[in-house]
């Protein structure tokens, strides 16, 4: 009883990040929102976020930046508050009630993991998680997982049984 109702005021995320995409799904249903990652901020208002994917692209004028967080020679995030505000924005349009808990998180990075994450690349992975209000946060690297098919709970028990074969 008390799952079902933490599975109705709480949401499990699976969020896809890579240089020309953004996904965050909610797992066990149909919820997906697909996304560029570009943010148009308006540095006259205090970095008022105006508009983020396609719509951001699109954005121009004297006071209106608009950037890709993801975007770096050599790091996979460029701008951390920038991917902080941009995944803020995303996950407005995939929670269903103002009212829910804070949701569990799956960040999967999906560019530059040749050779795995470092320390510092999971830190700030796992900081963008806590941004967006995450009470926990999983990073992957990796195969896909399906939002539908899969849950929080049963990658965690693939990975411990992994963890326990080893």
């Amino acid at each position: 009883m008390f799952s079902f109702l933490k599975n109705i005021l709480s949401d499990d995320l699976l969020i896809e990040l890579s240089e020309s995409k953004v996904t965050i799904s909610v797992f066990s249903t149909d919820i997906r929102y697909e996304f560029e990652p570009y943010i148009a901020i308006d540095t006259s208002k205090k970095n008022m976020v105006i508009a983020i994917g396609s719509e951001a692209k699109q954005q121009s004028g004297a006071n209106i930046v608009v950037v890709n967080p993801f975007k770096h020679s050599r790091s996979f995030v460029g701008d951390f508050y920038v991917a902080e505000k941009l995944l803020q924005q995303g996950l407005l349009n995939v929670r269903r009630s103002k009212f829910q808990r804070a949701p569990r998180a799956l960040i999967h990075q999906l560019d530059k993991t040749e050779g795995g994450l470092t320390n510092i690349e999971a830190r700030i992975l796992t900081e963008l998680g806590h941004g967006i209000g995450s009470k926990e946060t999983l990073i992957h690297i990796g195969e896909k997982f399906s939002a539908k098919t899969d849950s929080i709970n049963a990658i965690k028990a693939r990975w411990k049984a992994t963890i326990n074969n080893l």
